[in-house]
């Protein structure tokens, strides 16, 4: 029998094996490994910052659907030998709202078999600054099992992450930098 190779990040990886809380659970699951692995071999790809920042975007959003507050403006993991340090959705949002000045002017949705495509328009109206972000979500989520499913919010997230880059696209480097050390400092107390 040929095997199967199935792809998973490292951070899909992580989250299967935090899922192994108990002893016997992982005694479990240390023999269901073995016996896949006769027929089946995992092969880990190690993500890129923007993969896992787009993740956490993800899980941002979908919290933002179910009525929480968001406070995780900035994120900061380690990747490898280095420390990455970047803007959350909802940084990138409240640093908008403490300009004032930008806006979402135009949406543009294509959906095709597989995906959903979104093209956002912001603009500062103050500097007179228009930008496009854009983002493709699939219509399918895999699972930490490695099942796929339909994903009922794959449309909310395309539109989400499309504003995100977008309004970011508009916001000055420089007011950026200032706030994601001013959203650090908050965090630490």
């Amino acid at each position: 029998m040929d095997k199967e190779f199935q792809y998973i990040t490292a951070y899909e990886l992580a989250e299967r094996e935090k899922k192994m809380a108990k002893p016997q659970e992982k005694k479990e699951a240390g023999k269901e490994r073995a016996e896949k692995s006769e027929r089946t071999e995992i092969a880990v790809i190690q993500p890129t910052e923007f993969e896992i920042m787009d993740r956490r975007d993800e899980e941002q959003i979908l919290k933002e659907l179910q009525g929480a507050y968001l406070d995780e403006f900035v994120y900061s993991f380690r990747l490898g030998n280095r420390d990455i340090v970047g803007l959350s959705w909802a940084g990138v949002k409240e640093i908008a709202r403490k300009m004032g000045n930008i806006s979402i002017k135009e949406i543009k949705v294509d959906e095709t078999e597989k995906s959903y495509r979104v093209l956002a328009k912001a603009e500062d109206e103050v500097r007179r600054i228009t930008m496009f972000g854009v983002a493709e979500q699939s219509k399918k989520m895999r699972l930490g099992d490695g099942r796929e499913i339909d994903d009922v919010f794959a449309l909310n997230k395309a539109l989400s992450k499309a504003q995100r880059n977008a309004i970011r696209s508009v916001i000055p480097e420089l007011m950026i930098k200032t706030m994601m050390q001013q959203f650090l400092e908050q965090q630490k107390k």
